[in-house]
C-alpha cells in the first residue's frame, strides 16, 4: 500500500519548484490543467479544455474559451515561472472559430511580477491580437522576456467578450536552447496482476529540449533495493522524440506491492525536475474498495471533539484485506488510516473510524481517499463531504440527497454546465403546466429557530428560454400554517445570483419553502443557503434515516434488511426508550428490534432477519416507536416494495450494481 506516499512526495517537489519552474510545457491534453487557475469576475463560462473534432494541434485538445451571454473577463494564469537566462521565451499555438471572428472583443497575453490574481492589478499586457487579422488556421507566437529575466512570473492568456471562441495549444516557456529529457511513464509493468515471475520493465524517455540526445543513464530500484544501471550512449533521440526504453528485468516471485522508482541521469539537463518516476505494481488479485460516505457531514450542533469515520463497500469480486486511507479536514493532512486485516466481502460495506478531530464552528471540508492493494477503479476512491458545526449552511454536495432534514417534491441534485457558487451540485427545480397538469416543486428546510434581525441567504438561477416563478414561504411548525415570505422573487437569467432577504419578523419554529411555478414548463436552481437563523434541536427526536433491502425474496429464506437510525435530539437515549421495527403498510407488524443506547447525533444501524411467510407483493415499513418524540414526522420511511417469490426461483443480478 505505498501508493499514497509516492503521491505526496511528487506533490512536496512540484509545490517546492512551483517557484522556480524555469521550464513549461503544456500541450492541454489533460484536464483540469495542472497547476494552472482559471480567474473569473463573473458567472458564465470558463477557459476550458476541447476535446471534440481533433480542435487541438495535430488533433487532440486544446484549451480554448467561448460563449458569455452577459460578456466575461476571463484569465487562464500559468503556475509561477522563474525568467532564468535571457533567451526566455514564452510560445504558444492560437487560432480562432472562423464563424465567431465577427464577434471578436479582446483576446491577449500579460504577465505579473506580483500577484498571480489578475483582479490585484498586477498584470501587464505583453501580447495583444490584432482585431483585423485574427488566425482561423493554427499560429506560433512567441513572445521575448528577457526583460524579466531573474525574475518570478505569472503569464496569463486573458479572453473578454461574448461569443468569439479562442483556441489556445503546445505552450511553452523556457530558454531558446537547451537540454532537457524527461521519463514520463512506466509501460511495464503496470496495474494489477495475479502472476508471479520476471519482467521487463519498460519505461519511455522524451527529449523536452531543442539539442539531440545521444548519451545517459538509468538508476532504478524495486522496493529501495537498488538494480543494475542502464546504459545508452547512442540514443540518437530528436527533439521532441520518445523512445521506450527497456532498463532490465525483475522477478516478482511473491504477492505484494512493488514501488519501481528510475532515474534518468543526462548531461547539462536544464530540467531535472522531471527526471524521476514511481510507479506501483501490485500482484494480487484485482480490488475495488470505494468509499460511500464520510461522517461528520451536514449538520452538527456541538463543536469539540468527533470521530470522523467512513464507509466502505467492497464493489469488487474478492475479499479485502489490506486497506489505508488517507484523509483531511479543512485541507490539512490527518494521520493515515491503515488496516491489514479488514476482511470485506465482496458487496459488503462497514463503517471504520479514522480518528478524531477537534471541529470549532463553521464549515468545514473533509476529504478522504481509500487505497486497497491491487485497486483498479481509482475513480471512486475520493470522498469529499461538508460538516456545518452549529451552523446552517447547503450547498448539496453530500452524498444524501435530499439532505439531512429537508423535503421536496420533483427536484433533484443536479450538476450543470456552468458553475455553481459551491462545489459542483445544486438543487434543480423543473416545473410544469400543461395539458396534463401542473407539476410544483417546494424544498423546505429543516426546522429552523428563527429571531428578529436573521437574515435568510440563497443563489438562484433561472432559465432564460423556460423561465419560472419562485415565491418564499414560510411554514410554522407548531400549528402547520403557511405565511409568504417574499414572492416573485427576480434574479438574473441563466446565472447564479445572490438573494439576501430578512426573515426576523417570522421569529420562531417553522421550515422556509423555495415554492417553484411556472405558466408553462419552467427550470430554475437553487444552492449555497445560509442563514442567522440556525436547525433547532428538539429535545427528543428520534428519527428513521435510511432503509435498505434486496427487492425480492425467496420464500422461506431469512431476507435481510438494514435500517439507520439516528438521534437528532438533545440528549443521549437509552435502548430501553425505543424500538425500531418494520410494518406492513396495513399495519401489520413483521419483526422488531430492541432498541440499543444512541448519543446526540449519533447514528446507528439494525440489521433485520424476516422470512416473508407468503408469495406476494409486500408494502414495508421501517419506523422507529418512541414516546415523546417531539418530531414525529422523520419516525418512519416511505413503503418499501418488496416481492416475495418461491423459494426454488433463480435470483440473476443483471446489469450494473449502480443501477439495481
Amino acid at each position: 500500500m505505498l501508493r499514497h506516499l509516492i503521491i505526496a512526495l511528487l506533490i512536496i517537489s512540484w509545490s517546492h519548484s512551483n517557484s522556480q519552474m524555469t521550464i513549461l510545457q503544456e500541450d492541454f491534453e489533460v484536464f483540469p490543467f495542472e497547476g494552472w487557475t482559471d480567474y473569473q469576475d463573473n458567472f458564465g463560462s470558463n477557459w476550458q479544455q476541447c476535446w471534440q473534432n481533433d480542435c487541438g494541434y495535430n488533433g487532440g485538445k486544446s484549451a480554448h474559451h467561448y460563449l458569455c451571454n452577459d460578456g466575461c473577463n476571463k484569465w487562464l494564469v500559468t503556475p509561477q515561472l522563474n525568467v532564468s537566462t535571457s533567451t526566455t521565451v514564452f510560445t504558444f499555438l492560437e487560432r480562432f472559430d472562423e464563424f465567431a471572428v465577427q464577434y471578436y472583443e479582446y483576446s491577449g497575453v500579460s504577465i505579473s511580477t506580483g500577484s498571480g490574481d489578475p483582479f490585484d492589478g498586477d498584470f501587464v499586457e505583453i501580447y495583444t491580437n490584432d482585431p483585423a487579422d485574427l488566425p482561423i488556421s493554427w499560429v506560433e507566437r512567441t513572445l521575448d522576456l528577457s526583460s524579466y529575466v531573474g525574475q518570478d512570473v505569472f503569464i496569463a492568456f486573458h479572453f473578454n467578450g461574448y461569443w468569439h471562441e479562442w483556441f489556445v495549444d503546445n505552450v511553452a516557456f523556457g530558454p531558446s536552447t537547451f537540454v532537457d529529457a524527461g521519463i514520463t511513464e512506466f509501460i511495464n509493468p503496470i496495474g494489477t496482476s495475479p502472476d508471479l515471475g520476471i519482467q521487463d520493465i519498460q519505461l519511455i524517455i522524451q527529449n523536452f529540449g531543442t539539442e539531440t540526445i545521444q548519451e545517459y543513464t538509468i538508476d532504478w530500484e524495486v522496493n529501495g533495493v537498488v538494480q543494475t544501471q542502464f546504459d545508452q550512449s547512442s540514443a540518437d533521440l530528436s527533439p521532441g522524440q520518445s523512445s521506450t526504453v527497456n532498463i532490465g528485468q525483475f522477478d516478482f516471485d511473491m504477492e505484494g506491492d512493488y514501488e519501481i522508482m528510475a532515474s534518468l541521469n543526462v548531461m547539462d539537463d536544464f530540467n531535472p525536475a522531471n527526471n524521476t518516476l514511481a510507479n506501483l505494481y501490485y500482484v494480487t488479485s484485482e480490488k475495488d474498495a470505494a468509499i460511500v460516505s464520510i461522517y461528520p457531514n451536514g449538520y452538527l450542533p456541538d463543536t469539540g471533539i468527533h470521530d470522523v469515520q467512513v464507509e466502505i463497500i467492497n464493489e469488487g469480486g474478492t475479499t479485502i484485506q489490506n486497506v489505508n486511507i488517507e484523509w483531511q479536514v479543512d485541507g490539512v493532512d490527518q494521520i493515515v488510516y491503515e488496516n491489514g486485516d479488514l476482511n470485506l466481502l465482496s458487496g459488503e460495506s462497514v463503517i471504520v473510524t479514522l480518528g478524531q478531530y477537534n471541529f470549532t464552528e463553521g464549515i468545514h471540508e473533509l476529504n478522504a481517499d481509500i487505497n486497497a492493494s491491487g485497486e483498479v477503479n481509482p475513480e471512486n476512491d475520493i470522498r469529499v463531504d461538508y460538516a456545518a458545526i452549529n451552523t446552517f449552511w447547503e450547498s448539496f454536495e453530500g452524498s444524501q440527497y435530499p439532505p439531512e432534514g429537508w423535503q421536496t417534491n420533483w427536484g433533484l441534485k443536479e450538476t450543470g454546465f456552468l458553475p455553481a457558487p459551491h462545489g459542483e451540485s445544486y438543487h434543480f427545480a423543473g416545473t410544469d403546466n400543461n395539458f396534463f397538469g401542473v407539476a410544483l416543486d417546494t424544498l423546505f428546510t429543516p426546522v429552523l429557530e428563527v429571531e428578529a434581525g436573521d437574515q435568510f441567504s440563497f443563489y438562484r438561477k433561472s432559465s432564460t428560454f423556460f423561465p419560472g416563478t419562485l415565491n418564499l414561504v414560510w411554514k410554522d411548525a407548531i400549528n402547520n400554517e403557511v405565511s409568504v415570505i417574499q414572492s416573485n422573487i427576480s434574479s438574473g437569467n441563466d446565472n447564479f445570483n445572490q438573494v439576501t432577504i430578512d426573515i426576523g419578523s417570522f421569529a420562531g419554529l417553522g421550515k422556509i419553502g423555495f415554492a417553484f411555478s411556472s405558466g408553462s414548463y419552467g427550470e430554475q436552481s437553487i444552492d449555497l443557503i445560509t442563514s442567522d437563523a440556525n436547525i433547532y434541536q428538539w429535545p427528543i427526536d428520534l428519527s428513521i434515516k435510511q432503509y435498505d433491502s434486496d427487492y425480492l425474496a425467496r420464500s422461506g429464506d431469512s431476507n435481510l434488511s438494514t435500517v439507520r437510525v439516528k438521534n437528532l435530539g438533545q440528549s443521549t437515549l437509552s435502548g430501553s426508550d425505543y424500538i425500531v421495527r418494520l410494518m406492513t403498510t396495513n399495519g401489520i407488524e413483521l419483526t422488531s428490534l430492541p432498541g440499543q443506547d444512541i448519543e446526540e447525533y449519533e447514528e446507528l444501524i439494525f440489521e433485520f432477519e424476516y422470512d416473508f411467510p407468503s408469495i406476494g407483493e409486500y408494502k414495508v415499513v421501517a419506523e422507529v416507536v418512541i414516546v415523546g418524540d417531539e418530531f414525529a414526522s422523520n419516525n418512519s420511511t416511505r413503503p418499501f416494495r418488496i416481492n416475495s417469490v418461491p423459494s426454488d426461483v433463480i435470483l440473476v443480478d443483471i446489469g450494473s450494481p449502480d443501477y439495481l
